[in-house]
């Protein structure tokens, strides 16, 4: 009846290769089929028994996706949703805080100007601690190696 080993498929949608031999010239086709409980192949499309006529065999069946698993898949594809989600909103918080420090502005402390008798003109001067103080009350973390 069917070169396939039946017992090997389980009640479900398959795509087939299908020798139908209605007039007894056993024509191959693809077509859609359901697998019964009891192994009983019928038409996909109008749930007919697809083996009618001495012939009749279906020569290979592979397996569809029926929605057995659809659910899950779909749970996976809404949690990677949401992971994908909560990354963007770090994203935006983290984009938004180099924003929020790209525009900070520090005033440094006023120029000293320094005066030598051997240099020929002042020499603008900041005081380190002055500079120092004023860095690191605008919250920016300094490594000074002391």
């Amino acid at each position: 009846m069917s070169n396939i080993d039946k017992r090997a498929l389980t009640a479900g949608t398959y795509a087939i290769l299908f020798r139908d031999n209605w007039d007894g010239e056993g024509d191959v086709y693809e077509t859609l089929a359901m697998l019964s409980d009891d192994l009983v192949w019928y038409h996909y499309e109008n749930g007919r028994a697809l083996i009618e006529y001495e012939g009749d065999e279906v020569l290979k069946a592979w397996p569809l996706d029926d929605g057995g698993n659809v659910l899950a898949l779909l749970d996976e594809l809404e949690a990677k949703d949401k992971y994908l989600e909560l990354e963007r909103e770090k994203s935006r918080r983290v984009m938004s805080r180099i924003a929020e420090l790209e525009a900070r502005e520090v005033r440094l402390p006023p120029t000293l100007w320094y005066e030598h008798d051997e240099l020929p003109r002042e020499i603008p001067v900041l005081s380190r601690r002055l500079v120092i103080n004023t860095l690191r009350d605008a919250g920016i973390a300094l490594d000074t190696g002391e």
